[in-house]
């Protein structure tokens, strides 16, 4: 088990309005699961998330649910299950277990142990599926290439530590970062940092979609629409995922 990846030995559930920041827990060693494209019968679904469980099982991980921002039925479908005890009476195996980002993030930045939204604690398994997406299918993905993020200019975050820096000198997927504070310099690949997540008033770079190589001043945030202060004083507006924070 590597101890840098604080996220490795779960397989992460991830449904709609959680995939921005899915290169972060990959990046921390979580492998992901792809629900939003999981099947919209009810019956359909409740034997795709059994296939899944007895999956995770025989991969050695343990599966967590992340609440995603808003509502959904695949949300709602595995509350009822969980209610019901519909998968068995089993301790392990039947119950759901579902956290928060916040709760994430503590562990995936602060090593915190993972809890869930009772605050037990979620033991991590023993498998170390950490560089694919499985999709809904079954199927797995894997990218030898760097993310879209991965470019001169962005803010980053050193999974090792926690530690922020800037990526000043990028070569396909490895890269010179610079320290924030004190201006030393450290060699990484892209596996080794996670991006630091954009907020209101943040300077920051378009890396998909469109407007990609657009830069401005993220001006707005309302769910994931982004609206952006360009310097020839134009306002945009881009989806949330594609946002990259830069150095000012």
């Amino acid at each position: 088990m590597d101890p840098t990846k604080t996220l490795q030995g779960y397989r992460l559930v991830l449904r709609e309005g959680n995939g921005y920041y899915e290169h972060f827990y990959r990046g921390a060693g979580a492998s992901i699961l792809d629900a939003s494209r999981a099947p919209k019968l009810e019956t359909e679904f409740k034997d795709w998330w059994r296939r899944e469980v007895d999956k995770a099982d025989r991969d050695r991980v343990v599966l967590v649910v992340l609440k995603p921002q808003w509502e959904t039925i695949h949300g709602r479908w595995l509350r009822k299950m969980e209610e019901e005890e519909w998968y068995n009476s089993d301790e392990v195996h039947g119950r759901i277990r579902t956290t928060t980002a916040q709760n994430l993030s503590k562990t995936l930045y602060k090593r915190e142990i993972l809890t869930d939204d009772w605050g037990d604690t979620i033991e991590r398994g023993a498998g170390s599926i950490g560089s694919g997406v499985i999709n809904a299918d079954g199927g797995t993905s894997t990218s030898e290439e760097p993310p879209s993020w991965f470019v001169n200019g962005v803010c980053v975050r050193l999974m090792k530590n926690g530690a922020e820096a800037v990526i000043r000198e990028c070569s396909g997927s490895t890269a010179i970062v610079e320290i924030a504070g004190d201006t030393s310099t450290l060699g990484v690949t892209y596996m080794e940092v996670a991006m630091v997540p954009p907020v209101e008033y943040d300077m920051v770079l378009v890396t998909g979609g469109t407007n990609v190589g657009l830069e401005g001043e993220l001006v707005y945030v309302g769910g994931m629409d982004a609206i952006l202060w360009e310097p020839n004083m134009n306002f945009t507006i881009v989806n949330l995922v594609y946002l990259a924070k830069i150095a000012g």
